[in-house]
């Protein structure tokens, strides 16, 4: 399965573009299947992540009413430190 993201084409769509291809090879970025340019709008083809987002998952923990243990948020942050520090090495 993939998703699809449709954007108007211009410096913030490039750069995105720009940098999912220089960051394939890591396990906490999204992965690029393919880009097509079609007029004034592109559509960014990448893997589809079956699950929510932080915010998704921290409201559906605050629904339940159960806190976020340390060891909950620790194994979060290390993933979304981990995304950043091969960001930022490129």
């Amino acid at each position: 399965w993939v998703a699809m993201k449709v954007a108007k084409i211009n410096d913030k769509s490039l750069h995105e573009i720009k940098m999912l291809k220089k960051l394939q090879e890591n396990e906490h970025i999204v992965k690029l299947h393919g880009v097509q340019i079609n007029g004034d709008k592109v559509h960014i083809f990448t893997e589809l992540i079956d699950g929510w987002d932080l915010y998704d998952y921290k409201m559906a923990i605050s629904r339940q009413n159960i806190k976020l243990t340390p060891e909950m948020v620790h194994h979060i942050l290390m993933q979304v430190l981990q995304g950043l520090k091969n960001l930022h090495s490129k």
